[in-house]
């Protein structure tokens, strides 16, 4: 019990919320997060990572606010470390399928597409051969 003239405890803050998104969502970065989301991908990323905060930026604030986010560092705002480390997460920002698949590294909303099912994949280039130009001998004068 405290006394009358105690001090109460001042309460922790929850965490560190990651830098505001403030660009809007257009329709088409809504509806890539709600096929994400319906998939059941997760984002992974920590709140001071610049990377995760242009992972962000490509969403837009609404599409961000609504992601499936998962805060790795114990410091951010609903941090859930256990999460992150069942998960093994190894870089931020990490994209998880439910089938255990990480895509690591910023994606391009084209590339989040596809992850969502909503456009198939560039089909892969044909390897080139580097092979060198032919060697032109000289005319002789």
């Amino acid at each position: 019990p405290l006394e009358s003239n105690a001090v109460p405890p001042i309460p922790l803050p929850e965490g560190r919320p990651p830098p505001e998104v403030t660009a809007p969502s257009s329709k088409r970065q809504l509806r890539v997060v709600e096929a994400l989301n319906a998939k059941g991908f997760e984002f992974y990323g920590a709140y001071w990572c610049r990377y995760c905060d242009e992972q962000r930026r490509v969403l837009g604030k609404q599409a961000s606010a609504a992601v499936a986010y998962v805060e790795c560092d114990p410091g951010g705002l609903g941090a859930a470390p256990g999460l992150c480390k069942a998960a093994k997460i190894g870089a931020y920002p990490t994209w998880a399928a439910p089938d255990g698949r990480l895509f690591s590294g910023v994606r391009s909303l084209d590339d989040l597409e596809v992850l969502a099912g909503l456009r198939k994949a560039a089909p892969a280039k044909k390897p080139t051969t580097n092979k060198p130009p032919p060697v032109l001998q000289p005319s002789s004068p």
